[in-house]
């Protein structure tokens, strides 16, 4: 039994199949095939299920906030490019002899 795609709720076994369809199972007038079923799943979880944790989300930021973060990336874009800029221009006035 694949546990990950099972569930008992109300006495009543939920399992998906690999196709995507849906068996439900109640434990009234069950098999002895389908009692097995039941039983194998309360060894494998006695106190239910558990319900898994969900992790926190990382909000989507709106578009108002993309567009600031663009503007506040091309200022700094643009300071490190004039102050790349001073550099070189500082460079050449001190490196390189006038012209006559």
């Amino acid at each position: 039994m694949n546990f990950d795609k099972t569930n008992l709720m109300e006495n009543t076994l939920i399992i998906t199949n690999d196709d995507g369809s849906i068996t439900f199972i109640s434990e009234e007038g069950a098999t002895i095939e389908e009692q097995a079923l039941f039983a194998e799943f309360r060894a494998e979880y006695p106190n239910g299920k558990p319900v898994p944790v969900l992790e926190p989300t990382t909000p989507v930021p709106t578009e108002t906030e993309l567009l600031q973060q663009q503007l506040k990336d091309s200022q700094e874009r643009t300071t490190l490019l004039n102050n790349n800029l001073a550099d070189f221009m500082e460079y050449i006035f001190t490196n390189i002899p006038t012209l006559p």
